[in-house]
Formats: structure tokens, sequence, C-alpha cells
């Protein structure tokens, strides 16, 4: 049913907890199973590079070492390129989930996209501030 790799990981998840000073928090309810996935990610808006990623999920197997795994895979990464994981990315690791489950692996991608769209307008907040102090 589940892989080894994704047991592993399951049982010994990275970057579990929130995240002081976190640049975005997302939070995404899987309808079908009601998992709920908040990611929590700190972002140099400079570089636009992600400096660390912590999660707290409350699911089963597959929505928490898969929470655990996206952590993993967007920690030093630009935004614009943890823009671009998604499901295969996941499934390159576990090998594969139960097909049932695989609405799981989309809830948790989403809950990623949330949270890196929270962090572009972060960026663009801080833009517009940046603009407004320089008028004065």
């Amino acid at each position: 049913m589940y892989t080894q790799k994704m047991l592993d990981i399951f049982k010994n998840p990275q970057n579990a907890g929130g995240l002081q000073g976190a640049t975005a928090v997302s939070r995404y309810v899987d309808e079908t199973y009601g998992d709920v996935i908040k990611f929590y990610l700190k972002a140099n808006l400079e570089t636009d590079v992600i400096e660390q990623a912590r999660f707290k999920t409350m699911g089963g197997v597959v929505a928490i070492a898969a929470s655990s795994l996206v952590t993993e895979l967007v920690t030093n990464l630009p935004l614009k390129d943890a823009e671009e994981i998604d499901e295969g990315n996941l499934l390159e690791v576990f090998g594969q989930v139960p097909q049932e489950k695989f609405c799981v692996l989309s809830s948790v991608i989403a809950s990623l996209k949330e949270a890196i769209a929270e962090c572009y307008e972060k960026k663009e907040e801080e833009k517009v501030e940046k603009i407004k102090k320089a008028k004065k």
C-alpha cells in the first residue's frame, strides 16, 4: 500500500512545527479526507530564496510524509523553482501512492502554492512601502 520511503518519512518527518517570523503561512483543507495542511515559509524577499520551510499537518501517512518532503525540497530554493514542484516530484521520491490518495498529494501542493503566492504578495507590499517612503 505505502512504499518504504513514504513510511520512513512519515515515521521521522523533518521540519514539523511552526516557524517564528515566517514570511508566509498557508492553510489548506483536503476536501476528500479532511487533512489540514499548513506550510510556513521564511523567504528572503531580496533574493527570492526560501530560507526555511516548516509544516503542521493533521492527517494520514500521505499528508504528513508529503508535507515533510515538500519542506525538504523547497528549502534554499528560489520561489520560481519552488513553484514548479508538483505531484510528480513527490512521486519520484515515494515511488507510488495508493491511487485513492493521489488527491492528498494535490492538496499538499496546493498548500505550498498558497504559501509561495503569499511570499510574492509580501514582496509587492514591501515594494509599495519603499516607494511610499522614497516619496516622503
